[in-house]
């Protein structure tokens, strides 16, 4: 149950392993015990969920029968693994930012390309490299079949979701990050 507190709100450990579990298919004490591993694992769950919010953004080309849709899939999966290591590098790389000044310009980075990203770091120019990427659908005249804004959004939801998780493991990084 959720009850209001003199700060926001209180709730019991089955109503937040509940909600935990409906987000990321873990519960809160399965996360817990990742955590002591460190913080990639975290993130890593946090990735994969925050890309199911991604996917709705994605253009993928139709293809027909069963065999066809299985390598879509497959394809998906791959580029997904890919690219997966730039979307957790990032995260982790602004955690420790020491200044909002600075979290923002490593913010551009890795979700832009061009002037102001840094190529190696950019989640946008990852996703399209990635193996499996040739099934992502080129949208308007741009050419372009994964966005610097998909990449954002992509972290930006990452982040999210890892500050929702509040595990006590990253207080000291979650509170500096607020």
């Amino acid at each position: 149950m959720i009850k209001k507190a003199d700060k926001g709100f209180r709730m019991d450990s089955a109503t937040l392993d509940f909600l935990v579990y409906t987000l990321f298919g873990e519960s809160y004490c399965e996360i817990s015990r990742t955590a002591d591993g460190g913080m990639d694992g975290v993130l890593d769950l946090c990735a994969q969920r925050a890309y199911r919010d991604l996917g709705r953004t994605l253009r993928f080309y139709s293809v027909d029968g069963k065999d066809g849709r299985k390598e879509v899939e497959t394809k998906k999966k791959t580029m997904l693994e890919e690219a997966k290591g730039s979307v957790v590098d990032g995260p982790r790389v602004l955690l420790w930012a020491e200044s909002q000044e600075k979290f923002n310009c490593l913010h551009k980075k890795i979700c832009g390309e061009g002037s102001g990203a840094e190529y190696c770091w950019s989640i946008a120019v990852a996703a399209r490299e990635a193996p499996g990427s040739d099934v992502l659908k080129p949208v308007r005249k741009e050419e372009k079949a994964f966005y610097p804004g998909q990449a954002q959004k992509w972290l930006n939801m990452i982040l999210k979701y890892f500050w929702i998780l509040d595990l006590p493991q990253f207080k000291g990084v979650l509170r500096r990050v607020e």
